[in-house]
């Protein structure tokens, strides 16, 4: 990825992406959105703030300070236990997790019952409307795969 002056439309590879503006945030507001474990460990309320946050995103980076009691594998148990979610990532003191929306999943299995199911195309016979054919019984086709014109 290159360096963008105002204006420009990213591009990767040939493919151009649209802009958003990022949002500026001083260290202390980043600080502020941070998930954390501290001294007090694994909580009720710690873990109903984190399914709130997975039901929502479906992902949720914490980190586990030196505090916390219980050893950091321990803790990334328990929450992967309390929450229903899988760590899926690890670095250092911070943990990532992951749990499906459990909503977004009931309403796009309601949407597949919703639509009508397609019919399936067979792929033993052609796709060509019934026309001249060769001796083996493929249709007559030109270079272009198209039927000849008829005369």
């Amino acid at each position: 990825m290159e360096d963008l002056s105002d204006g420009e439309t990213p591009s990767l590879q040939g493919q151009e992406f649209p802009t958003y503006p990022s949002p500026v945030l001083s260290v202390k507001e980043k600080k502020e959105l941070a998930s954390y474990v501290g001294k007090s460990g694994v909580t009720p309320s710690v873990v109903a703030a984190f399914l709130e946050t997975l039901e929502a995103n479906e992902l949720l980076k914490l980190k586990v300070h030196g505090n916390c009691p219980g050893e950091l594998p321990d803790v990334i148990r328990l929450l992967e236990a309390s929450t229903g979610s899988v760590a899926v990532g690890r670095i250092g003191r911070s943990v990532i997790l992951y749990r499906p929306s459990i909503s977004k999943m009931q309403q796009a299995r309601e949407q597949q019952a919703v639509r009508k199911p397609q019919r399936s195309r067979s792929f033993g016979g052609s796709s060509r409307p019934n026309g001249p054919k060769d001796q083996m019984g493929s249709p007559f086709l030109c270079r272009s795969g198209r039927r000849p014109a008829k005369a």
